[in-house]
This record gives C-alpha cells, structure tokens and sequence, in this order.
C-alpha cells in the first residue's frame, strides 16, 4: 500500500450503493493518462492510460451523491491510501487495477469557461453547449473503464 495522489476523469458516473449492512459507498473510476510537452510544445500522451478504482464510505459517500459532481468526463483529484488489487475480466481471467482503499482527500475541479456546464453539456436556459473538458481521441471516454 502507498499514500498516493493522482488526477484523471471520471470514466463514467459514479454509482451510489449500499452493503448488506446498510453502510454507502460511492464508487467511481479515474483515467490518468501521463502527457508531456513534444519538441513543438504539443501535448501528446507519454504512455497507457492508468484506471484507478475508488470506493468513497459512509457520509461522504452520500454528501458526494448529493452533490452529483462525479459524472463522466469531470476532472477529479484523489490523495489516498493505495494497493493493486484484481477483478474478474469479461474473459473470466483476473486483470490488475489500481485502487484507493481509503480516501483522505477528494477534488472535483469545475469547468472552466464563462458559464458552468451542467450535466449532460446543459448550460441555463436549456441551449446544448460543447463541453469545455471534450477531448477526442483515447481519452473521449467514448467507452467505460474496463472493470
């Protein structure tokens, strides 16, 4: 386990759930792709795409479902407890994956631009807006993380 600090998007909505026993949690997964400036001053992506799973309990699982910030595509920052976990693949075999076990800290960055865009690219009045954080590419989120 190590105390680690990453940045990414969100992959897809998080899902608010409830344990047997009653107790919430929040789960959603972060993209974190390393980048770095080219010789011309481009950003171009400096290797694969990392997916960090994160489990948010109790309280603050739920003030984050209120808050409905943790949709797809929204930058978000985690500070954590860490290991390498496991889930089954679609193949039945078990792949490696990044997970918070436990979260100290949790960031959700707003959307730059005049106006704040809503969920689903809404801004008020009900005009449809291009997201200001869109990207096209390997990190359009065009598909969910693979777990």
């Amino acid at each position: 386990m190590a105390h680690v600090n990453v940045s990414g998007f969100l992959g897809a909505d998080a899902e608010l759930r409830f344990t047997p026993g009653g107790k919430p949690v929040l789960n959603f997964s972060i993209a974190d792709t390393p980048r770095r400036k080219n010789d011309s001053g481009e950003w171009e992506d400096a290797g694969p795409t990392n997916w960090w799973r994160v489990a948010l309990w109790g309280a603050d699982a739920e003030a984050e479902a209120e808050r409905q910030r943790l949709v797809k595509g929204a930058k978000v920052t985690v500070v954590g407890t860490a290991y390498l976990g496991s889930f089954r693949n679609r193949e039945g075999g078990d792949t490696p994956s990044l997970e918070f076990k436990h979260v100290d800290a949790l960031g959700v960055a707003e959307p730059r631009g005049p106006q704040q865009v809503g969920r689903g690219g809404q801004r008020s009045g009900g005009r449809q807006q291009a997201d200001p954080w869109a990207t096209s590419g390997p990190d359009s989120f065009d598909q969910a993380p693979p777990f």
